[in-house]
């Protein structure tokens, strides 16, 4: 067999079986189309499409039209399996074992795990933390106890600074000296109705009230919870008081989230930035190191050590709720938020579940810091705003590119400025020679960089040929959609490689007729 007819067969297996690593083989699988599979935990599926979370973090959605089957892990089972063949005195494998849980939404399962490991060694710092302790002072502490060491004060049910403390009850004086000077006014027609014009609820017996100003007071969390729990059970007018005074102190704690987010955006970007700049440095020194990364087998064996680090970039840019875990403020703000969500969901039947608002804080989060629209510093802001006109310019410019050329286009410039690398002009004499060689490879049946086709031998010779300069290629075949051709190259390490060159300057990408076989060319020109 000739060298040249390994080097396609193994490009082809590297094109049909996208995100696959050895480490995954115990996962979640959608077996495609194609013949590729992609495996991770199928963490949502809808009539349009599914989504695939990595071991890395990264989230793959991927089209139901490409889809042959999905087929799921038992990943209790899974657990079962690994717990039984864990020694007793296996302290860190215990501990590896409930991040699997984490990951895989066996939440009680994980904590579990984590307070066996700290029963037989009180110090593990890794299952500490997994529980939300922290050591203060040589004692590990979390909950209130943590809040009271960290110099906070429990101020009506909410742990606070002692200066926001006596900001707010400066404020309450001023609004108590304001409500006695208005008893002095005449009384307006609307009183007694709501801004909505709703009448007030009725009055509660005084025990009732009492249980009410509990919940929402400034007691401890056990005493509100005990509230809460009293009133739910008396049911009629005390459950729907309760119902409403939930809902409003859970609304105006998600109000502090979002507050905190839009207050403290510059230091949060800032501090955003200088992560970013160093998990750019991780990734890209994994992603070109050949002994981690390397040529054989398309890079099948840093796969995973690959898709961690991109991962981590990823979540940074996109996640800065789940980013900025160590904000003590942004913490005790979200613990106030899961508490009275509970409280809902448990004592005034609300169907909203923590982990819906949490993922609605987190968009609004990613939407107020909007970390892809700003510079990490001052040689990113210069290629920050190239790469924005240079997408306007893509999008606008008149080109044969069919939708789904353009979409690969974009994958590749949105990964490229992940890493601060400038995006790529579309180039239509690219565009051609990439569409050419596409449409060859289908109809004669061959898949290599090298062609049959009399003067279109190399890539160098058919970008010549079409009035273009040279600078990489990469082919892919079996994909059904753009981002799904990008997906295959972001899986071989060579192909990963071109994408991110920094000398590119011009992209051409090259569908072939029926949409099975894609060409990605790579310029120095510069369009205009």
């Amino acid at each position: 067999m000739s060298r040249r007819l390994l080097l396609s067969l193994a490009l082809l297996v590297g094109a049909f079986v996208l995100f696959f690593s050895p480490s995954e083989a115990r996962a979640d699988k959608v077996v495609l189309v194609n013949g590729g599979a992609v495996r991770g935990t199928v963490v949502e599926e809808t009539r349009r499409y599914v989504k695939v979370k990595k071991k890395s973090g990264m989230v793959i959605t991927i089209r139901r039209d490409e889809i042959d089957r999905v087929e799921k892990t038992d990943w209790k089972k899974v657990l079962q399996e690994r717990e039984a063949k864990l020694k007793r005195d296996d302290l860190d494998g215990r501990y590896q074992l409930a991040v699997f849980c984490k990951d895989h939404a066996l939440d009680q399962d994980a904590e579990r795990l984590c307070k066996e490991v700290i029963a037989r060694d009180t110090n593990h710092e890794d299952a500490r933390r997994f529980l939300g302790y922290r050591q203060v002072k040589g004692e590990w502490l979390r909950g209130d106890a943590l809040k009271r060491a960290l110099g906070l004060v429990l101020y009506k049910g909410k742990w606070i600074t002692p200066e926001e403390q006596g900001r707010l009850e400066a404020e309450r004086a001023a609004r108590v000296a304001e409500k006695a000077r208005a008893r002095k006014r005449p009384v307006p027609a609307s009183a007694g109705r709501s801004e909505a014009g709703a009448l007030p609820r009725p009055a509660l017996p005084q025990a009732e009230e009492d249980l009410l100003k509990a919940v929402r007071g400034s007691g401890s969390v056990e005493r509100r919870e005990e509230a809460a729990r009293a009133l739910s059970a008396k049911g009629g007018a005390a459950q729907q008081a309760l119902r409403d005074a939930l809902n409003e102190e859970l609304s105006q704690a998600r109000a502090k989230v979002s507050k905190h987010f839009e207050r403290s955006k510059g230091k949060i970007r800032a501090k955003l930035a200088r992560k970013i700049v160093t998990l750019r440095q991780k990734a890209l020194g994994i992603i070109f190191d050949k002994s981690i990364y390397p040529d054989a087998n398309h890079g099948a064996s840093g796969q995973p050590v690959v898709d961690k680090a991109v991962g981590e970039l990823i979540r940074a840019y996109d996640h800065p709720l789940e980013s900025l875990r160590d904000d003590d403020k942004l913490v005790g703000l979200l613990a106030e938020v899961e508490r009275l969500a509970a409280w809902a969901q448990r004592y005034g039947g609300s169907e909203s579940t923590y982990a819906q608002i949490e993922a609605e804080l987190a968009a609004e989060a990613k939407q107020s810091i909007d970390m892809r629209r700003f510079p990490v510093d001052g040689t990113d802001a210069k290629v920050l705003r190239q790469s924005q006109e240079i997408l306007l310019y893509n999008q606008k410019k008149k080109s044969s590119a069919t939708e789904q050329e353009r979409a690969c286009i974009r994958a590749t410039n949105e990964y490229r400025m992940l890493f601060g690398l400038r995006a790529l002009k579309l180039h239509e004499p690219l565009m051609r020679a990439a569409r050419g060689h596409s449409n060859d490879m289908e109809q004669r049946r061959f898949f290599d960089h090298m062609s049959p086709v009399p003067g279109k031998r190399s890539p160098g010779d058919r970008c010549k040929a079409e009035g273009a300069s040279y600078a990489g290629e990469n082919i892919a075949m079996g994909m059904n959609t753009g981002r799904g051709a990008f997906n295959a190259w972001y899986t071989s390490s060579g192909h990963h490689r071109n994408m991110l060159m920094k000398g590119h300057v011009s992209i051409g990408i090259g569908n072939s007729q029926s949409g099975r076989y894609w060409t990605q060319n790579f310029g120095y020109d510069n369009p205009k």
